[in-house]
């Protein structure tokens, strides 16, 4: 998240008109984080049941 605003003004999304692709390129980052913990939690839980 530190680096967001960097990559934002080099990809040119500047001003008010891109708020709405931010919101949805934050929640397509958001489930992906949170699907990759999820099959995360999964196999370490089914490495410890071995």
């Amino acid at each position: 998240m530190s680096s967001y605003g960097y990559w934002l003004s080099e990809k040119g999304w500047i001003g008010k008109g891109w708020i709405s692709t931010m919101r949805i390129d934050a929640k397509v980052a958001d489930t992906l984080t949170a699907i990759f913990a999820m099959v995360r939690s999964d196999y370490r839980g089914a490495v410890s049941r071995r």
